[in-house]
């Protein structure tokens, strides 16, 4: 691919952005595998303020909120968050395809009931189990 001049590909500023957004989806991902939802809500809540200033379609933002969702609905102190990063998620998911589309149906389902999703406080009973005494 031969790209014009005045491409963005040339500029260095963008392409650093571009890469850190790359490592902030890597980092959201491996902290959601190993159940550390603060790390994956921060990295989730950056990577969107980049993906707006990047002007991203809206599959990248609903996949984005949809982790942020699932990040921040593992503790209580952030549920709040959650219900509103599964609204967005919802939301988008209804612009990309359809209000019955698979995708949007199930987003409607954890921003309906939240607690529903496998990761609903996940943190807070992982830490309980790690409190509890050993027989």
């Amino acid at each position: 691919i031969i790209c014009p001049e005045g491409c963005w590909c040339f500029d260095q500023a963008r392409l650093a952005i571009v890469e850190e957004a790359r490592n902030l989806d890597k980092i959201i991902g491996e902290s959601l595998a190993r159940g550390d939802g603060y790390e994956a809500l921060v990295a989730a809540e950056r990577l969107l303020a980049i993906l707006d200033t990047l002007h991203a379609s809206p599959i990248s933002k609903a996949r984005i909120n949809y982790d942020a969702f699932q990040a921040a609905i593992m503790r209580h102190e952030t549920v709040g968050r959650a219900e509103e990063f599964i609204r967005e998620a919802h939301a988008l998911n209804v612009l990309i395809g359809r209000p019955d589309s698979p995708e949007a149906l199930e987003m409607k389902e954890y921003r309906d009931t939240p607690e529903r999703h496998p990761n609903y406080l996940r943190a807070e009973h992982r830490r309980g189990s790690e409190l509890a005494p050993t027989p």
